[in-house]
């Protein structure tokens, strides 16, 4: 998620699953990759 030696990718870590009202936390991490899309035709 921090290698800036890759592409350029948008990363988005959130939280999911169930929530524990005692512990006040979700169960679970959601992690999201997107990257740039090509240029199309049309664009450029």
């Amino acid at each position: 998620m921090f290698d800036t030696d890759r592409s350029p990718r948008l990363v988005l870590i959130t939280c999911g699953g169930p929530f524990g009202h005692l512990t006040r936390e979700y169960a679970d991490n959601i992690v999201a990759y997107a990257v740039p899309a090509p240029p199309s035709a049309e664009r450029a």
